[in-house]
């Protein structure tokens, strides 16, 4: 019988483990009441809170408010009448429901700090969280355009990733991977402002054992419009992820301000065990892009998209000292790219890693890619070079081949104000 008994003792933990492991290892947590609510209910409970590595955070999404105060009187007195037939007093409640939940998540949200509170407690107990991820996007719900239109704009991505870097910092978290990722084309896209990425030194310690970050960016906002404002967060906070080893930017628009952001991280940022990197949606100079590729020659993976290079550093300079120097490149892939404002192309390698371009697949508002098929008839300009193929010797090859193309481009985010 003890023989029995340590057997199903030994069973039931092994079981409980894998549960554990398999239920709690990522986490979904949505910024409101009842989200944070169960984040809560899982940190209390050590077995479970020790099995969480992974945290995906979703903006606030809040209940619509629903009913007014007097549509809301009307309908419980129509529930408590014996006129409603049972379906109509269903829907009636579901109405007063759903406007309970809305006042309740308004509430929460307007009480000051109480969700990073929440989510910093949370964090403390989470011992083996590594992982922090964040879509860039507002969940396409009516109700959320609605609360908008009635009282002004919610918490943004911005606000949340504010919240979970101060509820890292808080709980003394030193997260390996952080992920402002871009799901769906379809969504209505948000991005990080470069102003929230000025935060105390306190805060910004917990950056220091960070592997990977992938940050979508938005220059300016309403509250600030002048570039030198904010033209150096962006470095500023790099420069506190030493050990960082993989790195996406992307700009979301206000291509115009993107020069002077990109030039200070050329100046003062440094990886020195950066193997992957990923750049879009940038207009800086070609002097200040070459700086910051020399800056790090031990390279695995490069991808560019989405470029506009100025000055008289050009696009083919860059790839010639590409090849001479990152001996240890074994993929680079490049895609969009215009220089001065005039997109270039490769007049004889360009077909072999090119697709066209379809227009109506993409639902992102308009800019200067919607003519870019027009520069090399019928495809745009797209490379890619895998390591079988010789990177260094591509790259060389590429640098001759290129033409500068006569089609400009006038983007409609420079003139958005």
């Amino acid at each position: 019988m003890w023989d029995l008994r340590r057997t199903c003792k030994v069973i039931h933990s092994k079981t409980f483990d894998y549960f554990a492991r398999t239920a709690f290892r990522a986490v979904v947590v949505r910024m409101g009441y009842s989200g944070l609510c169960k984040v809560a209910a899982i940190s209390q409970h050590p077995q479970f809170a020790a099995k969480v590595q992974t945290i995906l955070c979703y903006g606030h999404e809040l209940h619509d408010e629903g009913l007014e105060a007097k549509e809301y009187d009307e309908a419980e007195d129509m529930i408590e009448s014996s006129d409603v037939t049972p379906e109509i007093c269903r829907l009636l409640q579901e109405q007063i429901r759903l406007t309970n939940l809305g006042q309740m998540d308004r509430s929460f949200v307007e009480r000051s700090a109480t969700d990073g509170i929440m989510l910093a407690l949370a964090f403390q107990r989470f011992t083996n969280l590594k992982e922090l991820l964040m879509p860039c996007v507002n969940l396409q719900h009516e109700a959320k355009y609605i609360r908008r239109k009635h009282h002004g704009e919610g918490p943004s991505t911005d606000h949340t990733f504010s919240i979970l870097l101060s509820s890292a910092a808080h709980a003394i978290l030193r997260p390996k991977t952080i992920r402002v990722v871009h799901y769906s084309p379809s969504a209505t896209i948000e991005a990080v402002l470069l102003s929230t990425l000025s935060m105390p030194n306190e805060i910004l310690c917990c950056l220091s054992e960070l592997r990977e970050l992938q940050l979508r960016l938005q220059t300016r906002s309403s509250a600030y419009r002048n570039p030198s404002t904010w033209k150096s967060h962006l470095a500023t906070f790099l420069s506190r992820c030493p050990q960082l080893r993989y790195l996406t930017l992307s700009f979301l628009n206000d291509w115009e301000d993107t020069e002077s952001v990109i030039s200070a991280v050329a100046t003062q940022v440094h990886f020195p065990r950066l193997e992957e990197l990923s750049l879009g949606g940038i207009r800086c100079s070609g002097g200040d892009l070459c700086r910051f590729l020399q800056s790090h020659p031990d390279l695995r993976k490069l991808d560019l998209d989405g470029f506009d290079i100025t000055g008289s550093a050009s696009y083919a300079s860059i790839l010639k000292m590409l090849s001479n120097t990152h001996t240890r490149l074994q993929n680079f892939s490049s895609c969009q790219i215009a220089q001065n404002s005039f997109r270039v192309y490769l007049e004889t390698l360009g077909k072999i890693g090119s697709n066209p371009y379809r227009p109506s697949s993409s639902k992102e508002p308009e800019d200067f890619f919607d003519d870019f098929e027009q520069v090399h008839y019928p495809h745009i300009f797209t490379a890619q070079i895998e390591e079988w193929e010789g990177v260094q010797q591509r790259l060389a090859l590429m640098s001759e081949d290129l033409v500068v193309s006569h089609i400009s481009y006038h983007p409609l985010y420079d003139s958005e104000q």
